[in-house]
């Protein structure tokens, strides 16, 4: 498991968010979570919240855009031949779906077609313009691609067609020969709004031929928005937050379809249910077939035809899940062999459509670059995934000898390697790590919003963050965390119990959670009494009953916990123990011991200055007082301290000496005149103490005069009554012996935790 390392978004002034709230009438929450992301004013507060249909700009400062519809409406006058050319994932299907509709609307007649992924790829594809033209099409439109098809473009103008281009993906250095780009990152020509998905490119077009913003169409727009995981800030963000509204009037046969087949309220949508619901039964299709009844269903006009495909996309997304595990599964025990920092996974016969899932589910794991690849005649194609912090399209752009095609950007790309060059492939690309000077052990970092207790965990709280959404890039959904908190009433959930779901507790305040594939990584934590949880508040439906559940992003060992580790009922043979860890003693002879046997491990006493300077110890020993442990604890900056607190004397810890008993065995004493040694278990009967406190008790009377031993006889003395039993030093040690005892000894480990965390 590779531990992340959170860090908070921002340190804010409780005093300044509270007047701002007050100015801009806001929860105090709401305006903590917009400062920590930047909105610090009144303006930029009140610009950020407007998701008015006002924030939709005028399409027409598209690069091409006048160009465009112009050569569209030229078509519908000319009773042209028009194909709208689409993609296969949720933003390519919705984008051909909004401007199908937009051009019917105008009273035209079009054609869509979508790319089989196995076949046509990505994008314009020369052979599939071949067959267009020969069909008779006149004007190709694409939609959500076409930038980077400059070979197929060009043969359409060399055969008298125009190609009208429609994108959002990154530009090349040179511009296919189109008739027109409507593209909102044209050097020179950059759209107030530059990151718009290409539902969005797609709904500017449908706005300028409708000649004004069709609300009807925002629906679609907002599916391929959150799907391609455009930032969710100007433009976008009305698209989305107004999109959502219109699906929730249930005016859209497909998505109702949809939605039932799903099992999922289309009244109560928002930006995750279309991110983990809806878009990926979308996507499912390319896949794992043609996608083109993605476009018939989103255009439906019929409401049992679409339930039969909403039925048809449901079962292939079924399909989708059952090949994406199977990939995943075979790619994932492959690992056991290989010890590679930048892993390429490949098999025979591995579904194509599902490899980049599991590519990206592999890379999220071990935190390294990783290409999961099937046979394909003599090539091995298919996708890699990479962390945020490695740039996968520069490691692979170095090796473009060994490919038959590559493409995509730095956390994403797809790549067919030549069968013949797989294992120099593998060996080259290694390399990259450290030209990128990249570590997979390196913690990956993560940014929460603000730290609250559990006890303020409610509904209210839930509505103010709410007033922030629709949620995506550029405006995450909050992250909290609650520190010192235990989990109680944990269990393992889902078919193959992968799911972690009970309850965090801090102090007497509980909340229910919910850490999805989360059941291995907190089998390797479960002993920590203490954790800091991270996590995103929600709720949870069941039987009509809504009750909150915290949707977990990690959990870990609080700082003690993960500093101070508990070896006290551990059989360890500290010469085996790693030599990078000190052993620290408190007892000189056990320190002296361990040095005539060791010559290999460092040793140190408790108050050598050089302590202070140690990184990792064990703690070997018992201090007699606890005093010397507290000093022990303050001098030294040990990030991992091992308890082990081993003693040959462990019963003398167990033994609780008091003064009834200590007066009845006086008492005796003082009644019997001479008291041999294998009298003293049938005394200690009588008295009902134990033996070992029994002999405790005749040292200190020896120590203060009370009996003197004689060939191991006891003789009673007469009695000093200025002498107090309490004043021996025997009795003393005792005393603080017991005290480290019941502090650091005979507790539990979460008792040990909280009184270090007093010291």
């Amino acid at each position: 498991m590779n531990k992340t390392n959170w860090q908070l978004r921002k340190e804010l002034n409780s005093e300044q968010e509270k007047q701002l709230s007050e100015e801009v009438n806001l929860p105090l929450i709401t305006t903590q979570l917009l400062v920590s992301r930047g909105f610090d004013t009144q303006e930029s507060i009140t610009d950020f919240l407007d998701t008015s249909i006002t924030k939709i700009d005028n399409p027409f400062k598209l690069n091409d855009m006048q160009i465009a519809v112009e050569r569209i409406e030229q078509a519908l006058d000319n009773d042209e031949k028009i194909i709208i050319y689409g993609d296969y994932d949720s933003d390519g299907l919705t984008s051909t779906s909004i401007l199908k509709e937009a051009i019917e609307i105008i009273g035209g007649n079009v054609d869509t077609y979508i790319p089989d992924r196995f076949q046509d790829g990505y994008g314009p594809n020369i052979d599939v313009y071949k067959r267009l033209i020969e069909q008779g099409y006149q004007l190709i439109i694409t939609v959500d691609n076409g930038v980077s098809g400059f070979e197929a473009v060009q043969y359409a103008k060399e055969q008298g067609v125009d190609v009208v281009i429609t994108d959002h993906h990154t530009l090349p250095e040179e511009l296919p020969p189109a008739v027109g780009i409507v593209h909102p990152r044209i050097i020179g020509h950059e759209y107030t709004c530059q990151n718009l998905s290409g539902a969005g490119v797609a709904f500017k077009v449908a706005s300028a031929l409708l000649q004004e913003t069709p609300i009807d169409l925002m629906d679609l727009a907002a599916i391929g928005s959150i799907s391609d995981v455009v930032e969710l800030q100007g433009e976008n963000r009305a698209i989305v937050a107004n999109g959502l509204k219109q699906i929730q009037t249930g005016s859209r046969l497909g998505l109702n379809a949809l939605f039932s087949v799903a099992k999922l309220d289309i009244k109560n949508v928002d930006e995750e249910i279309i991110g983990f619901q809806i878009a990926p039964r979308l996507n499912a299709l390319g896949r794992i077939e043609n996608a083109n009844i993605g476009v018939d269903l989103l255009t439906a006009s019929d409401s049992e035809i679409a339930k039969q495909i909403a039925s048809k996309i449901d079962e292939t997304n079924k399909l989708r899940r059952q090949y994406s595990d199977e990939v995943y599964l075979n790619a994932q025990a492959q690992l056991e062999d290989k010890n590679e920092g930048f892993q390429i996974l490949y098999g025979e016969d591995w579904y194509e459509g599902v490899l980049g899932i599991a590519a990206g589910k592999i890379a999220d794991e071990t935190n390294k670059p990783t290409i999961v690849l099937t046979r394909d005649g003599d090539v091995y194609k298919g996708s890699g995934r990479a962390p945020a912090n490695f740039n996968l399209y520069d490691a692979l752009d170095k090796y473009r000898e060994f490919f038959t095609s590559f493409g995509g950007h730095a956390q994403a790309c797809g790549v067919s390697i030549k069968a013949d060059q797989i294992e120099n492939f593998v060996r080259e690309i290694q390399k990259e790590l450290s030209i990128q000077n990249f570590d997979s052990d390196e913690p990956k970092k993560r940014l929460y919003d603000l730290e609250v207790s559990v006890k303020d965990l409610s509904f209210s709280m839930m509505n103010d963050i709410k007033i922030l959404a629709p949620f995506g890039e550029g405006n995450p959904k909050p992250i909290f965390k609650s520190s010192e908190i235990e989990i109680v009433n944990e269990k393992n959930i889902g078919s193959d119990k992968s799911h972690l779901k009970g309850k965090l507790k801090q102090n007497n305040s509980t909340v229910d959670f919910i850490a999805f594939s989360f059941s291995k990584n907190f089998d390797l934590i479960k002993d920590i009494p203490l954790y800091n949880a991270y996590y995103q508040v929600g709720d949870n439906e069941w039987m009509g009953k809504k009750s909150l559940q915290l949707m977990i992003c990690d959990i870990q060992g609080d700082r003690l916990s993960t500093k101070y580790v508990d070896w006290r009922d551990s059989q360890i043979d500290i010469s085996e123990v790693d030599a990078s860890i000190a052993i620290i003693f408190f007892n000189k002879t056990y320190f002296d011991l361990f040095n005539q046997k060791n010559s290999v491990q460092k040793a140190y006493m408790w108050n050598n200055p050089q302590v202070a300077e140690l990184t990792e110890v064990l703690v070997f020993d018992r201090p007699h007082d606890i005093n010397n442990f507290k000093q022990f604890i303050k001098q030294q900056n040990a990030e991992k301290i091992y308890l082990l607190f081993y003693s040959r004397l462990k019963y003398t810890y167990q033994l609780q000496p008091n003064q009834k008993e200590l007066h009845d065995t006086l008492k005796y004493f003082l009644t019997h005149s001479e008291i041999k040694e294998e009298d003293y278990s049938v005394i200690a009967k009588y008295l009902n103490i134990d033996l070992n406190n029994l002999k405790f008790y005749i040292n200190v009377f020896f120590e203060l005069g009370f009996v003197k031993i004689e060939n191991g006889v006891v003789i009673n003395q007469p009695i000093d009554k200025n002498k107090k039993l309490e004043s021996s030093v025997f009795y003393q040690k005792r005393l603080k012996r017991n005290e480290v005892g019941n502090l650091l000894v005979n507790v539990s480990y979460q008792e040990l935790l909280n009184w270090l965390n007093q010291q």
